[in-house]
């Protein structure tokens, strides 16, 4: 069915492989200074059309966003971000179990996530540099009329550094837009203030963008189960999908049927712990 549905797409097939992006210097000092790191051209153009092309295939058939994970390329990105990970959490990092996609609709005035930290700031070493890692990919253009990323740079956060979770009072003028093209590369310390904008009627197109998250390996699991291998099976795909609607479907306002499928799927979960 899924192959059906996206012919162009591939599950447990010959997809497509994405050689490791080339590192263009360290990000160490982007990431201990602004808590984030940005760059543009990463996943190549017509690899971020197709992906895009399967989200908006999904959403016209009624079926949540999140289902793209059922194809391989979307784990293919993993392996493309292998060296810009290795600097930023070291060899060694391990995909946690947290996917996500959005399709922010600028005709619904639809907006990303509100202002908030992915883990308490335990995800830091003491020089900064994070245990984990959060990755946003842009399928298409975004910028501050579709609903980019804001984020509070770390230097300008007086809470960045502390050890739980606290309100976010920073100063409205703190806060920096992340316009980013198609297929760039963003990524983030799980201690960071971040939010999706809201998208308007001067949008020319929808925010469509996934996320993805990692962590040393060398560190304690901060969340199970840990993906194995990518890409993962057929199987744990939709274990792991059944996780993430289970996690947001209120934020995400998830259908309630597919609520009752979630809670299905994700019984196979303990077979993959």
């Amino acid at each position: 069915m899924w192959r059906r549905m996206s012919p162009w797409m591939t599950v447990e097939g010959d997809a497509e492989a994405l050689e490791p992006f080339p590192l263009p210097g360290s990000l160490r000092h982007r990431m201990v200074h602004d808590g984030y790191a940005q760059l543009a051209d990463v996943v190549p153009a017509a690899f971020t059309a197709n992906l895009a092309s399967t989200v908006v295939n999904l959403r016209q058939r009624g079926i949540p966003p999140i289902f793209v994970f059922v194809y391989d390329q979307f784990w293919q990105l993993a392996r493309r971000f292998e060296r810009l990970l290795d600097d930023i959490v070291g060899a060694g990092h391990v995909m946690l179990p947290n996917v996500w996609t959005w399709y922010v609709d600028p005709a619904a005035s639809e907006s990303g996530w509100a202002p908030h930290r992915d883990r308490k700031p335990d995800t830091l070493l003491p020089d900064g540099m994070p245990k984990a890692v959060s990755v946003w990919v842009p399928l298409t253009d975004a910028d501050p009329t579709n609903g980019c990323m804001y984020v509070v740079p770390a230097y300008l956060d007086a809470d960045y550094q502390q050890r739980e979770f606290t309100k976010l009072r920073c100063a409205l003028h703190d806060a920096r837009a992340l316009p980013a093209t198609a297929g760039s590369f963003l990524c983030w310390t799980q201690a960071l203030a971040h939010w999706g904008g809201r998208s308007s009627d001067l949008a020319r197109h929808p925010r469509i963008s996934i996320g993805l998250e990692f962590q040393r390996g060398d560190s304690e699991p901060y969340d199970f189960p840990r993906v194995r291998r990518v890409p993962p099976s057929f199987e744990e795909r939709l274990a792991l999908i059944a996780k993430m609607i289970y996690l947001y479907w209120t934020r995400a306002n998830m259908p309630r049927p597919y609520m009752e499928v979630a809670i299905r799927l994700g019984q196979q979960l303990a077979r993959f712990a």
